[in-house]
């Protein structure tokens, strides 16, 4: 653990005593794939497609979020990043580019 933590989150023993079924807390230890950014993979698009993708893409994550994911600002999770392509793929992209870049993180 860093010296610079401050404190830790912990889950109460009795709580975790009492669930059934699966740990709904459990996170597995393997990297995820983040992508960060998708500003070249809009200007890749023709201008009119780009103005049909962006609404969508507001809307789902909020205007100021959707800005922030844009340019890298925020990573995008896996699941985050099937929405992109799936808007993409909605306004008649047929292969769209890779995302600005990615690292591996946990998803803790």
């Amino acid at each position: 653990m860093p010296d610079e933590t401050a404190y830790w989150q912990i889950i109460s023993p009795r709580h975790l005593a009492s669930l059934k079924g699966t740990c709904p807390y459990y996170r597995p230890n393997k990297k995820v794939r983040y992508a960060a950014g998708f500003v070249s993979l809009l200007e890749s698009l023709p201008h009119k497609q780009m103005l049909s993708v962006i609404p969508g893409l507001m809307r789902h994550f909020s205007r100021r979020t959707y800005y922030r994911v844009r340019k890298g600002e925020r990573p995008l999770s896996p699941s985050e990043q099937q929405v992109v392509l799936n808007a993409l793929k909605r306004c008649g992209v047929k292969e769209p580019k890779d995302f600005d870049a990615y690292f591996e993180e946990y998803d803790w």
